[in-house]
């Protein structure tokens, strides 16, 4: 696997991470169910997936944990909008890529500030082995 970190707007967020959370925490109820539930395992799900090297079920849970967080994010009140129409371009870029290659191959993750982690799998030269394990 390899990470690209695109950095789509590097000015100010609009809500500063520590006030974001204490309002998400006062006003979310989807922020309990994520963070008891959804997060511990969906986590355990990537870890598996990283060493089955199924990057397929890696990009999956990476962007559904994306979705999740935000979704919990609007939820919030008033809503946080860390993600921009540039954040959500490149979301359908994403499976834009994906639906041609028919596999994923890429996989975006967005946190606040619009910061975006773009994963993408590597096929190995030279490998010998199936097509799953030529990916590192």
């Amino acid at each position: 696997m390899r990470i690209l970190i695109l950095v789509i707007n590097a000015g100010p967020k609009g809500t500063p991470s520590t006030s974001g959370m204490q309002t998400t925490c006062e006003t979310s109820p989807f922020i309990n169910f994520r963070a008891n539930s959804v997060v511990p395992e969906r986590f355990t799900a990537m870890a598996d997936a990283i060493r089955a090297r199924d990057f397929a079920t890696f990009a999956q849970l990476t962007m559904q944990d994306s979705n999740s967080f935000h979704a919990t994010c609007l939820d919030t009140y008033p809503p946080i909008f860390y993600m921009n129409d540039i954040s959500r371009q490149v979301i359908g870029m994403v499976h834009e890529i994906n639906a041609e290659a028919k596999n994923p191959t890429s996989c975006v993750h967005f946190r606040r500030r619009a910061q975006c982690r773009f994963v993408f799998a590597c096929r190995s030269f030279g490998s010998s082995h199936d097509s799953n394990s030529g990916f590192v």
